[in-house]
């Protein structure tokens, strides 16, 4: 079953384009004819195709949030259930889950097949559900005319429209299956950075305040943030994983031991 979810999903994804040499009868088949690249589930990319071993058909997995964070399969034990045995699981979450069954790494292909969703959240989108431990995230404004983050891990001030707007356009793509949204992995990764902030305030107890995290962006970028402006998503990308390794440094506390749900 684990198998064919997989094959349906990145065939939906890549289209007429998605030629794998072999589909079948097993996932252990399937990952005999893949090339794997690394044991390592936090260097996965978006797109990516995570493997197990337990002896006999094997199991697989697709990665919708990079890192090996949030991988679709069927399985009886998966964390985040859709119904029907069908949802999503951390690889260190299923690894737990099913001992027996020995993670082997994760490939880019599928059987010769270059996966679809690499660097994306494309038709991966309708099965994402931008959640932190099971309560959704949602938006707000205060009177200032700042935009808040609000999840389970408490609130964080968004430091400009463009950030606001990423987290719009996912809730609203979570709750339009029919038209979801497509996603770049630079602006998956401020989201993920962003969420990080966010479990780092929590953890550390420590307000970041809007005129806070710009002047924490400003250093990362070498420049004044201009909050009106917006900005290339790499760029911007970049200057949030910066601020949260510094900030995870100076705050006393690791936001990276958490696992961010995008």
């Amino acid at each position: 079953m684990c198998g064919n979810l997989t094959f349906r999903f990145n065939a939906r994804v890549g289209g007429d384009s998605f030629a794998p040499s072999v589909t079948g009868p097993s996932a252990t088949d399937v990952m005999r004819a893949s090339r794997i690249q690394s044991t390592d589930r936090t260097l996965a990319p978006i797109g990516a195709i995570h493997w197990w071993d337990d002896g006999g058909d094997g199991h697989v997995g697709t990665d919708v949030a990079g890192g090996g964070a949030r991988v679709f399969m069927a399985s009886t034990a998966v964390s985040e259930s859709l119904g029907s045995f069908i949802g999503f699981s951390s690889v260190d979450d299923y690894v737990r889950a099913k001992p027996s069954e020995v993670y082997q790494g994760w490939s880019t292909d599928y059987a010769g097949a270059p996966c679809p969703g690499l660097g994306e959240l494309n038709a991966a989108s309708v099965f994402m559900t931008p959640r932190t431990r099971g309560k959704r995230m949602y938006l707000e404004w205060d009177t200032q005319g700042v935009g808040y983050l609000v999840t389970q891990d408490g609130v964080l001030p968004l430091p400009n429209m463009q950030v606001y707007n990423l987290f719009r356009r996912v809730i609203t793509s979570n709750q339009d299956t029919d038209s979801p949204d497509r996603f770049l992995r630079a602006e998956i990764d401020i989201m993920r950075s962003t969420l990080q902030l966010l479990a780092l305030s929590s953890i550390s107890a420590t307000e970041l305040s809007s005129p806070m995290l710009v002047d924490e962006l400003s250093t990362s970028l070498g420049r004044p943030f201009d909050v009106e402006v917006v900005m290339p998503a790499d760029d911007l990308a970049a200057a949030f994983k910066d601020t949260v390794s510094r900030l995870s440094t100076t705050m006393n506390a690791n936001p990276l031991r958490r696992d961010p749900t995008l």
